[in-house]
This record gives C-alpha cells, structure tokens and sequence, in this order.
C-alpha cells in the first residue's frame, strides 16, 4: 500500500495518516495534479535524473537544496518540496538527494 492508502486498511500504523507533515507535502508535490499529466511529470522526473547522472553511476545523482526547489517545487510548492527534499536526503545533513531513490 502507497502514501494514498486508506486509513480504513491502516488504522494501527501511523505511517499512513493523511496529517503528518511529510504525508501531507508529497501529496502536495506529486499526487494533486490531474491523473494525465502524471505522465508528463513522471518523464520530467526521469529526465531529471538522467542529467544529474547516468543509470549505471545513479549514486551520483545527487541535487542539492536550490537545484531540488528550482526543479520540483515550482515556487508555490517550496514548503512541501523542502519537507520532501528533507525526508529524502541521503546524508545526515540534509546536503543532497538522490534522484534515483
């Protein structure tokens, strides 16, 4: 089950309550947009990535902060992508992420 499970199928697990912050933001990020231009984001996403580097080196496909806001949170969304970029950073200091995860 995905961040858009019901809570009906999750009541013990706090993971999926629809309140958490982060919760809140990838919904905001990626899930609030009409159903075809998921598509659309989707490849963007992927083109992405493939910028930032290649499928057999993706442990180099690290953004830093201003590059993640200028890509994914399109000045509206800056709040929920620097929760996102938070969440997913791939040091203890927040520095980085890798687009492939």
């Amino acid at each position: 089950m995905g961040i858009g499970g019901s809570l009906e199928q999750c009541q013990v697990d706090w993971q999926c309550d629809p309140g958490l912050p982060g919760v809140q933001s990838l919904g905001q990020l990626f899930f609030t947009s009409s159903s075809s231009s998921h598509d659309a984001e989707a490849a963007a996403l992927v083109s992405f990535a493939h910028s930032c580097g290649v499928p057999d080196h993706h442990s180099e496909a690290l953004v830093d902060h201003q590059s993640w806001l200028a890509r994914v949170g399109g000045g509206a969304n800056d709040v929920a992508a620097a929760t996102v970029f938070n969440m997913m950073a791939t040091d203890a200091a927040a520095r980085g992420v890798n687009m492939y995860e």
